[in-house]
């Protein structure tokens, strides 16, 4: 009786594993594992005053941020950008994560988790979404090769998540403005891959297909991923269903090229006004290094550079820091977790997907040449960046889009490989499982030396004051002290410090009725140099 109720049980476990729900809790879990404690890691950049600004400009009214946004496009223009869609939902993002700080007492840096944690869950289920439109367009949907592609590709996505820039990964700065864009591009190329296989048609879809390409023309740059992502998209599901020497005839007229055409219309329709105002802007080259495309001697070398980064940074982690110490934080133990998690999950899908798979299906290869195609198009990205750094092989911007492409390719190979010999794959699954855990020894040392640098030190005491404010005359001397602290730790001011300290002091007041530090010298400095006035 025993046995039957465990045999029950781990027969509805393993089910639950195989659904989507499964497969995207289980992945939420196994990278959020992966990448601690970035998860709680300190904020950067921008983001060390972002969630103070939308808090000072919009109160309890959120709405507040259209206008905003609207009125600052001319601005940005001129600095060689249009991004309204993704800064709306940036501002949202954050003037959310400060609300439910306030009322939570949780500083934002720590809340911050939620937007990471998110993302991964919407990349996941996306990537696990575009898997299984292969898988039905060649009527293999019961072959156990894309279960095993859809958990390996999930494990490599781990091993490839090394935070080696920790300032500069897309899941430490801006997830939701970067991933979040890749994100969006993916669920558009889902969208078309949906069309394609249901055949539906008609002026509704053809005008959700148009908003879609007008929204992607609107957002940061990395989302114009999109446009290649569906041609491409489009192309290989109709290899699945015609072969490629009939897909020149299967693609006229069928409602997949119709609804891609109008994404790509609406698309350009926004693109090329926009690109060819922001050309004229900056034909001074005074505009935004990272918005503008420069084209030398150096981009072929960067292209390289950049293509390979993923597994560079792979490479680094794996070879080049030193073991850690049990310690206080357990980083051996933590690696250990991780990597026995891994194992358990390659060797389900293994096992499982090997007895249901007699041989791969015809096309299992082409996901993995979307996933190529992806990998290229986002180091070009990269390499024509003016802002990109030469011989740069660490994370940037363009790593949202390598990172998961790179892991895509990956996995397919393997997936190839391990769902035809048994034996070769569980010995990958542990070589696997043994270098994830480089990555996480990594990423634990390196933000275990952020943490401890005194600038973000004072940044997160900052956002725990705000978090738990105390109207007390002791909190609101303590607080000053942090302001003075804060402006202590930069050589001489800076404008990211300036407005930290404004927007801290007028955050406070209107979350709290009190400023954060009244009659402040640093905020009073601070003010005159950001605004001018008194």
């Amino acid at each position: 009786m025993i046995s039957g109720v465990w045999r029950r049980l781990i027969t509805a476990a393993v089910r639950w594993l195989d659904s989507t729900t499964g497969y995207v809790t289980t992945g939420i879990v196994f990278v959020g594992m992966v990448m601690l404690p970035g998860l709680f890691g300190p904020f950067f950049a921008d983001n060390r005053y972002t969630h103070f600004q939308f808090e000072a400009q919009l109160g309890s009214n959120p709405l507040r941020l259209i206008g905003i946004t609207i009125d600052a496009i001319p601005w940005y223009l001129e600095k060689g950008n249009f991004r309204p869609v993704s800064r709306l939902a940036y501002g949202w993002e954050y003037w959310t994560l400060t609300k439910i700080s306030y009322l939570t007492g949780v500083p934002v840096h720590i809340l911050h988790a939620i937007s990471k944690l998110v993302v991964i869950a919407a990349l996941l289920w996306i990537c696990n979404g575009i898997i299984r439109q292969y898988a039905r367009a060649s009527g293999t949907e019961t072959n156990g090769y894309w279960m095993v592609l859809r958990w390996v590709f999930l494990v490599v996505l781990g091993v490839f998540l090394v935070l080696i820039s920790v300032s500069q990964h897309p899941m430490m700065l801006f997830p939701g403005l970067y991933v979040g864009g890749l994100v969006f591009a993916l669920a558009v190329t889902m969208f078309v891959g949906h069309i394609t296989l249901t055949g539906q048609t008609g002026r509704s879809i053809l005008i959700v297909g148009a908003v879609f390409g007008v929204t992607t023309a609107m957002m940061i740059e990395l989302t114009y991923v999109m446009v290649p992502l569906v041609i491409g998209h489009l192309v290989l599901l109709m290899v699945v269903k015609h072969g490629w020497r009939e897909i020149g005839r299967s693609l006229r007229g069928s409602p997949g090229l119709r609804v891609a055409t109008s994404v790509i219309a609406g698309f350009l329709v926004v693109f090329v006004p926009v690109r060819v105002i922001i050309a004229r802007l900056c034909s001074d080259g005074s505009c935004y290094a990272p918005s503008a495309v420069a084209i030398d001697s150096g981009t072929v070398e960067a292209l390289v550079t950049r293509f390979a980064s993923p597994i560079l940074m792979v490479g680094e982690a794996v070879t080049g820091y030193p073991p850690t110490s049990l310690g206080n934080r357990m980083f051996a133990v933590h690696a250990a977790v991780v990597g026995v998690f891994a194992l358990a999950l390659l060797s389900q899908a293994l096992l499982r997907g090997s007895m249901r798979a007699s041989d791969p299906p015809r096309y299992w290869y082409l996901p993995g040449l979307l996933a190529l195609g992806a990998w290229l198009v986002g180091a070009s990205l990269g390499a024509l960046s003016e802002g990109l750094e030469p011989g740069r092989t660490t994370a940037w911007r363009d790593t949202a889009i390598l990172w998961p492409a790179a892991a895509l390719t990956v996995a397919v190979v393997l997936g190839r490989v391990m769902v035809v010999r048994r034996l070769s794959g569980l010995l990958i699954s542990l070589i696997i499982a043994v270098i994830l855990s480089s990555p996480v020894r990594s990423n634990d040392h390196r933000l275990e030396m952020t943490n401890e640098e005194p600038v973000n030190i004072a940044h997160m005491r900052i956002d725990t004051a705000m978090a738990r404010f105390d109207e007390s005359p002791s909190g609101r001397q303590y607080r000053c002290s942090l302001l003075e602290d804060l402006e202590a730790q930069y050589d001489k001011p800076t404008r990211q410090l300036d407005v930290t300290l404004v927007y801290a002091q007028i955050a406070a007041d209107r979350a709290h009725g009190e400023y954060f530090c009244p009659g402040s010298p640093q905020v009073a400095r601070a003010w005159k140099a950001e605004f001018g006035g008194g």
